[in-house]
């Protein structure tokens, strides 16, 4: 775990120094992969300092280019990552949650699958975790909030929502998520989850219950806050 020492008030200032040493914990070098996240966390921090590593390819791990908001265009945080790292940029040219016929087409685009075939063989993954739906101000047009079951969740790692229990939650439409996969998460050597804030303790529990990340930047009070928990479970 990586820490700030004090209230990430300003998400990409506060977490950018923790953030670039767990990056350069994960040794990536000229050629490896390394997989990013949408959502206003890694946005922000898009726009700040990261270590140099030229060569790397960098692939997002959701599609969104539909998405009204910067936060949920993830080849935009792709871009500018990529930009900061002097990496390679790699781009998913689909909606979240493209149309049955769409989604067919897909899977028989060679770029897309250039592209998808990286979630099998990245080295590392920088991802945000998301709040529990219900109460969010923002997440992507793709996901039906009204859904009952997504309602009940506790948050998300690459719009895979799961409940407090870390048990995945489909809803209508999810089969046609363009999203990399909890197997494939799991399978990535290092997947380095970035999050902060009260309102994400049960989000940042219920990830790590559902095996969806191995190493975590949060800020002091975050941390205070899980072992709190920890401590009563």
């Amino acid at each position: 775990m990586w820490l700030a020492p004090f209230a990430a008030t300003d998400l990409g200032p506060s977490l950018a120094e923790p953030v670039g040493e767990a990056l350069r914990e994960a040794g990536l070098g000229a050629g490896d992969l390394l997989l990013v996240s949408s959502g206003r966390t890694l946005w922000e921090l898009s726009h700040e300092s990261l270590p140099s590593v030229p060569g790397c390819e960098i692939v997002p791990t959701v599609g969104g280019v539909s998405e009204p908001e910067a936060w949920h265009q993830t080849n935009e945080i792709t871009r500018a990552v990529a930009e900061r790292m002097q990496g390679r940029p790699n781009f998913l040219f689909t909606q979240a949650m493209p149309s049955p016929a769409m989604r067919r087409t897909l899977v028989e685009d060679p770029e897309f699958q250039r592209v998808t075939g990286f979630w099998t063989r990245a080295d590392a993954a920088l991802v945000g975790i998301g709040a529990p739906p219900a109460g969010r101000d923002s997440i992507s047009t793709s996901v039906p909030l009204d859904d009952e079951g997504l309602r009940a969740g506790v948050g998300d790692v690459c719009l895979n929502f799961y409940r407090a229990d870390g048990d995945p939650i489909d809803f209508p439409g999810s089969e046609r998520m363009v999203r990399i996969s909890p197997d494939e998460l799991r399978k990535v050597p290092r997947t380095i989850a970035v999050a902060v804030g009260a309102e994400k303790v049960p989000s940042i529990v219920g990830a790590a219950r559902a095996g969806l990340y191995n190493r975590l930047v949060t800020d002091l009070p975050t941390a205070r806050a899980l072992l709190e928990v920890m401590d009563r479970v």
